[in-house]
C-alpha cells in the first residue's frame, strides 16, 4: 500500500520504542534522564493522555530502557534492553509477574563522554502472536547473539527457543502469525511462518 503522510506528533524526548494502539492512541517510550521508567500514551494531537509506570526506582542512564507490547486485553509486556527482566502488567498498571531467562547477574557499563552506559543488549525486542504468546529477541548475552528468540506464554512460562538464520535488531508478528525480522542493519526484511507443534 502507498504510505500517505497524515500528521506529525511533537515529542520532546528521543523515542526508543512505540506502538500504535488505535487511530487516536499511540504508546511511546523515551530516553530521558528525568522521566524514566514510564510509557506515555499520546492522542492524535500529541497530548499525553496517560503515563504507565513500569519502574518506580531511579536507575542509571538507559538501564531501564525497554521494548514493549500490549495484548488484546490491554495487558502490558515489557522486556528490558539492559537487564535480565521481563514483566507483565494488567491494564490498571499492576504488575502480574516478573521473569528472568538468562540468569545474568551484572551488566557491564562503560564511560562514553560524560555518561556511563551499558554496552550489550540483553533483550532487543518483543512481539505477541494471535494467542498472546511472547516472542522475545535476545541480544549479546544469548547463545546465538541477536538470533535467539525466546517464546513465552501469556502466563510467563518458557515454551521454547528458536534461532533466526541471521542476526536481527527487531522482530514483528502480524495478525496471521507471520514473523518478520530486519537484518543487514535494517536494509533487508525477512518473513517467516510460525509453525505450532502441540504435544
Amino acid at each position: 500500500k502507498n504510505l500517505n503522510y497524515s500528521r506529525s506528533l511533537p515529542i520532546s524526548m528521543p523515542v526508543s520504542d512505540l506502538k500504535v494502539l488505535s487511530d487516536d492512541k499511540i504508546a511511546v517510550t523515551t530516553i530521558s534522564m528525568s522521566k524514566t521508567g514510564r510509557i506515555f500514551i499520546f492522542n492524535s494531537k500529541g497530548k499525553i493522555k496517560r503515563e504507565l509506570l513500569y519502574s518506580d526506582k531511579k536507575s542509571p542512564l538507559m538501564m531501564d530502557n525497554v521494548n514493549f507490547d500490549f495484548d488484546v486485553q490491554g495487558n502490558l509486556y515489557v522486556v528490558y534492553n539492559y537487564q535480565d527482566k521481563i514483566e507483565k502488567f494488567d491494564p490498571e498498571g499492576r504488575k502480574i509477574w516478573t521473569k528472568k531467562l538468562l540468569n545474568i547477574k551484572k551488566i557491564k557499563r562503560e564511560k562514553v563522554g560524560p555518561f556511563t552506559l551499558p554496552t550489550k543488549f540483553v533483550y532487543k525486542d518483543v512481539a505477541l502472536d494471535s494467542s498472546g504468546n511472547l516472542f522475545i529477541l535476545g541480544g549479546g548475552f544469548s547463545k546465538n547473539p541477536s538470533c535467539d528468540v525466546y517464546v513465552l506464554t501469556p502466563e510467563g512460562t518458557h515454551l521454547t527457543t528458536f534461532t533466526l538464520p541471521d542476526s536481527s535488531h527487531c522482530i514483528y508478528v502480524d495478525g496471521n502469525d507471520f514473523l518478520y525480522s530486519r537484518i543487514n542493519e535494517g536494509v533487508t526484511l525477512r518473513k517467516f511462518k510460525i509453525k505450532y507443534v502441540y504435544e
